[in-house]
């Protein structure tokens, strides 16, 4: 289960995260301000390509001095990281 707040000033509800695009059924409740919730409304919803999917799709590798260079082209404006710590590299090395 995951939570997700709205403002009583917007009339806008972002719900993001899902890591798919298959549709999902969600249940949205309004939430006084004595903390009561109300009956929830069920609704479903079909989510957009993960930023990470896009990017990914994208990613090329070429050989660089001492390691390697990455290229991505990330289309939706979303945010990705990619890192890669000394210690998972030298394990994978086998060192």
């Amino acid at each position: 289960m995951r939570e997700v707040k709205a403002s009583a000033y917007h009339r806008v509800l972002e719900i993001a995260g899902f890591g798919d695009t298959a549709e999902h059924e969600i249940k949205i409740y309004a939430v006084s301000r004595a903390e009561q919730l109300s009956t929830p409304v069920t609704v479903k919803v079909k989510p957009l390509e993960p930023p990470v999917m896009s990017v990914f799709g994208s990613l090329a590798m070429k050989e660089d001095f001492g390691g390697a260079t990455f290229t991505v082209y990330q289309r939706c404006g979303g945010r990705c990281q990619y890192r890669r710590t000394y210690e998972e590299c030298r394990r994978r090395m086998g060192g």
